[in-house]
């Protein structure tokens, strides 16, 4: 903390299943319960503790639910072993409902965005999906569609028909075309915005502004048909050189998508299967239709808000609270620096808390308490990373994201951990975080 700020700091977190407010304040020094107070106000929802030890300081926080004040007129005591290590903790009983709304799991879902919404670029405002492209927007199906094909591949509807014999077959013609067939995979089409968890999808020809690179936007090119002959060249000596050498192969997955304009990365490019362009959520804006009005503006969504929203849906389609967050469209050939490097290993220990911390309390909007997933996560080296990824028994699931986003995630949950009370940050090896979950509410 700086000379300028309070000598503590302080941590709530909503316990709805026992009906609580979990409050905690840690100060730097043991508790002198002469100069030190803590009140819930009337209203319920204020918490505020001050010291004076000669200089006053005073925090509020907003609770993550409304208390019950008590005969006491709110005052909170301060006793117990732990004010000596500078450590007070409370346990607050809940007055009235105390709902969670577990919905609105992902940022700007199909329905929430309007036809023919512009896209550009958030960082500079370049426009990447002209106003009036997009005709109408779609939610892709869930991670497990893959599965879900297979599935129905082996075990098709009950569609027959008779033959020229008098005897029922299954139409197979008929069933893939309506998706059921093996080969079946979700491509781009013009004029179609598709939405998942963490991208937009485009076809590439409603797109503009973009650069296209198989490593580095200093490598980009505005012409998707010359990398995509550099790739080919690098698949063909790919195979070359798996004939020599099996163990190597150097043909990237995907391309990496930057902004003409600020060479921001905004995106990748698929090649081996529906060959479209996704851009993150969180590095682009929706301009709505002039018909839109203005009440139907959103929030931004951050990169929190996208893992986050894609580690609930992994446990939800798994039932695997454990991840293994790795680069996506990486060589598969690992060089020896890649090998040795630390992968993030995330335990989802809550998909759905509110809290509210002092930490927080940077500008207005943040004083309103936060929905998150807390969560365990350390890092562990890259070889025991695909040790556990080609065990069979492994409930571990991976999740692939930039490397910039990942480095982002990791600054993110560095950040959340030290909101925390000291004695709260570690567990077993593992450090505490949180990650906050999409508010459409939020400024």
């Amino acid at each position: 903390m700086t000379s300028s700020s309070p000598p503590f700091q302080l941590y709530a977190e909503l316990l709805v299943n026992i009906r609580q407010v979990s409050v905690s304040a840690s100060f730097q020094g043991p508790v002198d319960t002469k100069k030190t107070t803590a009140q819930v106000l009337p209203d319920g929802v204020t918490l505020r503790v001050s010291v004076d030890n000669g200089k006053q300081h005073a925090v509020t926080l907003t609770l993550p639910g409304q208390v019950a004040v008590g005969a006491s007129g709110g005052q909170l005591p301060l006793q117990g072993p732990a004010l000596a290590s500078g450590y007070v903790a409370w346990r607050l009983p809940l007055a009235g409902q105390a709902g969670q709304d577990d919905s609105d799991l992902a940022p700007w879902s199909a329905p929430d965005l309007q036809p023919g919404s512009s896209v550009s670029c958030r960082g500079c405002n370049t426009s990447l999906v002209p106003s009036g492209r997009i005709h109408t927007w779609k939610d892709l199906p869930s991670d497990n569609w893959a599965e879900m094909m297979e599935f129905w591949h082996c075990h098709k509807p009950d569609v027959k028909k008779a033959d020229t014999n008098g005897k029922s077959v299954g139409d197979e013609k008929g069933l893939a075309d309506r998706g059921y067939g093996a080969n079946s995979i979700i491509s781009a089409e013009a004029g179609v915005g598709f939405v998942d968890l963490t991208t937009l999808l485009f076809s590439e020809s409603d797109c503009q502004g973009l650069l296209f690179s198989d490593s580095t936007a200093d490598k980009a090119s505005p012409s998707l048909d010359t990398i995509l002959e550099s790739v080919q060249k690098a698949v063909t000596g790919a195979a070359v050189a798996a004939a020599a050498a099996p163990n190597t192969l150097t043909a990237p997955r995907g391309l990496n998508i930057f902004c003409a304009s600020c060479r921001a990365q905004i995106g990748y490019f698929t090649l081996r299967r529906q060959q479209s362009v996704h851009l993150f959520k969180w590095q682009v804006d929706l301009r709505l239709g002039q018909t839109s009005a203005p009440e139907k503006v959103q929030a931004k969504p951050t990169i929190a808000d996208c893992v986050a929203a894609t580690l609930v849906a992994t446990i939800q389609r798994t039932g695997s609270s454990k991840s293994l967050v790795l680069p996506i469209y990486e060589l598969e050939e690992l060089s020896s620096e890649e090998s040795a490097e630390k992968v993030l290993q995330v335990w989802v220990l809550n998909s759905n808390i509110v809290y509210s911390a002092s930490g927080r309390l940077t500008d207005s909007s943040s004083q309103r308490p936060a929905r998150a997933i807390k969560l365990l996560y350390k890092y562990i080296p890259r070889k025991e990373a695909d040790a556990i990824l080609d065990n069979l028994n492994s409930d571990v699931q991976e999740i692939n994201l930039p490397r910039e986003t990942i480095g982002a995630v990791t600054e993110l949950l560095g950040t959340s951990t030290q909101l925390l009370p000291a004695r709260d940050r570690n567990f077993k090896g593992w450090k505490i975080g949180l990650l906050e979950r999409w508010d459409p509410t939020r400024l």
